[in-house]
């Protein structure tokens, strides 16, 4: 692999694997990263190495060829065997990707293998940037990424990769605060000020801005997104965080069962 970084994407076949994999694909070309393409079978599944093997090149070859036709030294294959939080935590260790993307797929099929706790788990266990495409993710090319942030020092720093990300991704970066007051409303209008301020000068390609929602963040927030289902939506894990309490494992799964968009979730 050489000093190229990496993007961990996983893949089960299903419509989110393939949107997965053309964010992937996106992100690999304009910031020159290799693609670790990883299919997880059960460990009874070894028997059929051949088979598997060969469908994982297959759905490879037409989802790359859909997207661009530039396959080749771009994507690295991986067939491994057994459960998927072990074998995703020991993939992590072997390529030490900058970005993990992992797909969505239907309940009663292999439920909770790409989402729910094992999707939690994941994100528990890696320290890099994981992006999750829901089962009915818009196909559209990403415009747009709303950062929803609560003003603390991690979800500051977050800025710090992702809007070099936007620049050199073309993608258009706008701030989002849910305010429950209307003294909040001030505050965080003033604050989102002072943060475009600080960050005008280098990344003024980007054209950050920000919105300000108003009622019950959860509800504010599924609101707004439902409007918009082609953005990704990015968010900051962090201590104590109102983020942190929101994704809690039965959350996890209410707010991306009601969202048709991806979502980019950052470690601090």
């Amino acid at each position: 692999m050489g000093s190229m970084k990496t993007i961990l994407c996983l893949t089960d076949y299903t419509p989110s694997s393939k949107i997965a994999l053309g964010i992937a694909m996106r992100f690999a070309e304009r910031l020159n990263y290799k693609i670790v393409l990883a299919h997880v079978e059960p460990i009874d599944r070894i028997e059929f190495q051949e088979d598997s093997r060969s469908k994982l090149y297959k759905f490879s070859d037409e989802n790359v060829k859909n997207q661009s036709g530039k396959s080749d030294n771009l994507i690295q294959h991986e067939l491994v065997y057994g459960n998927i939080i072990d074998q995703c935590e020991l993939l992590a260790e072997k390529y030490t990707p900058s970005l993990l993307i992992i797909g969505k797929r239907k309940k009663k099929i292999l439920e909770g293998i790409f989402w729910g706790e094992s999707t939690q788990k994941i994100i528990d266990r890696v320290d890099f940037p994981v992006i999750i495409i829901p089962e009915e993710a818009n196909e559209a090319p990403l415009t747009s990424i709303y950062y929803a942030t609560d003003f603390s020092s991690g979800s500051i720093s977050t800025l710090d990769v992702l809007l070099p990300w936007c620049s050199i991704l073309g993608i258009k970066l706008h701030l989002l605060h849910v305010s429950e007051t209307e003294e909040d409303e001030y505050k965080a209008i003033a604050k989102m000020k002072q943060i475009l301020h600080s960050f005008a000068e280098d990344h003024e390609e980007v054209g950050m801005d920000f919105k300000i929602l108003k009622g019950e963040p959860f509800a504010a927030i599924l609101d707004f997104l439902s409007e918009y289902p082609e953005v990704m939506l990015a968010v900051t894990f962090h201590e104590r965080s109102f983020w942190e309490r929101l994704m809690e494992h039965s959350l996890v799964r209410e707010i991306t069962g009601a969202i048709k968009n991806p979502m980019l979730v950052f470690k601090y």
